[in-house]
């Protein structure tokens, strides 16, 4: 023990009794607090989200060891989070990399901030000054706290840039629901199928952008249509081209109520993405839609993944109105013969008649978008039920109460994935 003391001595002897251990010639901190009226303070009045910006002033006081406001000249990085910082302005200039100039030890600026919910922080922090060779102090500052209200799905779904991403994309998001004391939303289950449940907020008046796919990887267990839900939450993704909920958790307020009628869908809009984006995730009907084989790999792609396409009544823009559906995953067992190999090649030779087509009087099923589809707007049918009676499948009832599980499956199978009682697979043709 004695050695060691010594040791220590001699290298604290090497530094010169005159030279200080830390430099305390920086900012200790930094006071950061809003300027004039800023809503949120409270937490019983708190501001709306939005996607466009709000401006904030700010007012940095830079504070030395002591305690006390001290002139300090340097920069400082604003920060916002959970949000974006859209724009920010000092001394009439914008400044876009969210640096803030400090002279004297004080600055002023006003910065836009958009995209934030629940409990708002901004805050300072010295990472260094550009050209400046002093080291960086680190000390760092936070505003009072901003309690800004959770975004609807409506606010969630739509683009700040049209044709963009959803502009909470790769951020983990609480989403209003029912029962919220400030802005209480209607949010039903509107789906479920086996690798995720879907959601229409009814309280959005417009009904655009007010749906969303909530993915689960398999089916959700204890989730209906017609649940209403009281939190919703996850992590916001973008899946070749859909906007989905990955990592989700919600709690269901109540049951039964009603889901509202699908949504008719224009044939006139299903080869314009943006106003079909307006009801992505929704419920839909499709009227008189009629199958439309057309080239080899159609088949192809519908032996694989299940998926045809369909003919809709009218046009679009000038082209043939046109989605696809998918059945594959729900009712596996319905299925045409347009890809029946003994089928005589369409069109039919001079002097052939047509054969008759078959077609639907309707078709119901959640609309996706899946870039790799041709064409890339999809219907994803829920149940046997989303089909005119006549057109059912046998097994219906069996479809109804054996509903699928597990993550999506391709091509199509003869046996069901999952298994009876008895252990043997349930058979399509039983």
């Amino acid at each position: 023990m004695r050695h060691t003391l010594v040791l220590l001595a001699l290298m604290l002897g090497c530094r010169g009794a005159a030279e200080p251990l830390y430099d305390h010639s920086g900012p200790l901190y930094f006071d950061v607090e809003f300027v004039g009226k800023v809503g949120g303070l409270d937490a019983t009045e708190p501001m709306p989200f939005t996607s466009e910006g709000t401006d904030v002033q700010l007012r940095v006081q830079t504070m030395g060891y002591d305690k006390q406001p001290m002139a300090w000249d340097g920069t400082v990085k604003l920060r916002v989070n959970p949000g974006a910082l859209r724009e920010l302005t000092q001394d009439g200039q914008g400044r876009g990399d969210g640096v803030v100039t400090v002279t004297g030890g004080v600055a002023e600026v006003t910065a836009t901030i958009a995209l934030g919910y629940d409990q708002v922080r901004l805050w300072v922090s010295d990472e260094g000054t550009e050209g400046v060779e002093a080291a960086a102090s680190f000390a760092s500052g936070a505003a009072p706290l901003l309690h800004v209200l959770r975004p609807t799905v409506a606010e969630l779904q739509r683009p700040v840039d049209p044709g963009g991403d959803s502009p909470l994309h790769r951020q983990y998001v609480p989403l209003l629901g029912y029962g919220n004391e400030f802005n209480s939303r209607e949010l039903i289950v509107t789906a479920v199928l086996n690798d995720g449940f879907y959601v229409l907020d009814q309280s959005e008046e417009s009904g655009e952008y007010a749906s969303l796919f909530v993915f689960t990887f398999s089916r959700p267990d204890g989730v209906d249509i017609g649940h209403r839900l009281s939190e919703l939450s996850g992590i916001v993704d973008e899946f070749i081209g859909f906007t989905e909920l990955s990592f989700p958790d919600w709690r269901i307020d109540s049951t039964g109520h009603d889901p509202g009628p699908p949504l008719v869908l224009d044939p006139a809009i299903v080869c314009d993405d943006l106003e079909m984006e307006k009801w992505e995730a929704r419920v839909v009907e499709l009227t008189s839609p009629v199958p439309d084989f057309r080239r080899a790999s159609d088949c192809g792609t519908y032996e694989e993944f299940g998926q045809w396409p369909a003919a809709l009544p009218g046009e679009c823009n000038g082209q043939d109105a046109r989605v696809t559906v998918v059945n594959i995953n729900t009712v596996p067992s319905f299925a045409f013969d347009e890809c029946d190999e003994n089928r005589r090649p369409q069109p039919p030779e001079p002097g052939e008649p047509a054969d008759p087509r078959f077609e639907l009087e309707y078709l119901r099923g959640v609309l996706r978008h899946t870039e790799p589809a041709d064409p890339p707007w999809v219907i994803d049918v829920r149940n046997c039920l989303d089909l005119p009676a006549a057109a059912r499948p046998s097994d219906c009832p069996q479809l109804l109460m054996r509903p699928l599980s597990g993550p999506r499956k391709a091509p199509q199978h003869y046996y069901r994935d999952i298994v009876t009682c008895d252990g043997v697979p349930y058979r399509l043709d039983q």
